[in-house]
């Protein structure tokens, strides 16, 4: 049951990065939700561990979402708004987007370096 709401939330929590940016702009929505795909990573690691959820049906299914949704939010949605935004950005927002995106980043970095890993070491 615990899986299955923090998908959910997941999800929904996504759904309402788009509400957001279509209200207040996409600068703010990108900076508002940097910290939602690296906090619900840790929730879903540590609820495998202490709550004991690791068999869940749902393992999969979030590892791919998340992993897909930093692509599109680090490798698509970061070079979009720096080029529809490049005159209306100061420095500050320049480097609050950059840190954005490698908070967007984290899991598809780290499932590219296990994969590289496993590829390079493993038998």
């Amino acid at each position: 049951m615990i899986p299955a709401l923090i998908f959910l939330t997941f999800v929904l929590l996504l759904g309402s990065g788009l509400l957001v940016s279509r209200r207040y702009g996409s600068i703010r929505a990108y900076i508002g939700f940097a910290w939602l795909i690296p906090v619900t990573s840790i929730i879903w690691l540590k609820g495998e561990s202490v709550l004991g959820f690791g068999e869940s049906l749902l393992n999969i299914p979030f590892v791919i979402t998340a992993i897909a949704a930093s692509f599109v939010l680090s490798v698509i949605c970061f070079p979009a708004i720096l080029i529809t935004n490049k005159e209306s950005l100061s420095v500050v927002r320049s480097v609050g987007l950059s840190l954005a995106a490698l908070l967007y980043a984290v899991p598809l970095l780290l499932y590219l370096f296990i994969y590289v890993f496993v590829i390079l070491f493993g038998k």
